[in-house]
């Protein structure tokens, strides 16, 4: 399968990984791409966050499509904390 990563700043490249493999595994290909450790971001796939609770599942189970990107400072409770406690 060829995911396509849009990464912050960077242009898009692709990687040709089998769907079986585990999400963890998929990180670690980003974060070779990009020179970071996998646990510094989170995938976006559509709409949905896959964030280091699914790193065990496998790619074909989070139904992860042809194209995913790695949002920009991605952090939930610090958006969280800036909208409600102002």
């Amino acid at each position: 399968m060829i995911i396509i990563v849009c990464g912050k700043n960077g242009k898009a490249f692709k990687i040709n990984i089998d769907p079986r493999k585990k999400v963890i595994e998929l990180k670690e290909e980003i974060a070779r791409h990009f020179k970071i450790q996998q646990t510094d971001f989170n995938i976006l796939n559509k709409n949905e966050i896959i964030d280091n609770s699914k790193n065990f599942e496998t790619i074909e189970s989070c139904n992860i499509g042809r194209l995913i990107r790695l949002p920009v400072n991605y952090n939930p409770g610090y958006l969280y904390n800036y909208l409600f406690n102002i």
